[in-house]
């Protein structure tokens, strides 16, 4: 237990740092410090509320040669900070079928009233580079732009088709700026049963 809250604070850390030069930059506003906590109150802190508990996963995975593969994960989404974070762990089968383990963070920020979510494996180097976004009319759209091959690329996350047992996930890239999309990977959610709204720290 003692180990998980170390890695955890580590990565909050890294999150926060990351935010932190996004704001000297421009990118944001308000300081990190002196926020009173009860930001973590506001309605958009909630956001991710629906992915507390215990998932299994449908991953439909788009190939290089762009067929689609199927493989399988589950995930438990805990709740920390107050409600300003949301952290799950991931654990399945990704692209081409490789056993992979992932944590994924959200972090809110009450001054933007936007969430800021890094996704870390143990197949890939670290980026605390997060994505940016908000819930509007029930659909989480969040961005972040990185460089493949040479060329700048927009990544794309949409969260949708929320219940209360089930919910969809899709990830898109642009080398347009964002005038196309192309999505290679979507997850179709559903819950275990009895897990609904579990976080077991705060």
């Amino acid at each position: 237990m003692d180990a998980k809250r170390a890695i955890l604070g580590a990565l909050l850390l890294g999150l926060a740092l990351a935010g932190s030069t996004e704001r000297a930059e421009g990118g944001g506003g308000g300081d990190m410090t002196g926020r009173d906590p009860s930001g973590c109150d506001l309605p958009e802190a909630r956001s991710f509320d629906f992915l507390l508990g215990e998932w299994e996963i449908r991953n439909e995975i788009r190939t290089a040669d762009g067929r689609w593969e199927t493989t399988h994960a589950t995930l438990q989404g805990e709740k920390y900070l107050s409600g300003c974070a949301v952290i799950d762990f991931w654990d399945g089968e990704a692209r081409g079928g490789k056993s992979t383990k992932g944590i994924t963070i959200r972090a809110f920020d009450p001054d933007t009233r936007k969430w800021s979510i890094v996704w870390l494996d143990n197949r890939h180097a670290p980026d605390f580079t997060p994505l940016v976004g908000e819930f509007k009319g029930g659909v989480g759209t969040f961005y972040q732009e990185i460089e493949i091959d040479g060329v700048r690329t927009k990544v794309r996350f949409i969260w949708d088709e929320i219940t209360e047992d089930s919910a969809r996930w899709q990830q898109s890239f642009s080398a347009d700026g964002g005038k196309t999309w192309e999505t290679d990977w979507i997850m179709h959610f559903k819950r275990k049963p009895g897990t609904r709204g579990r976080s077991r720290w705060m």
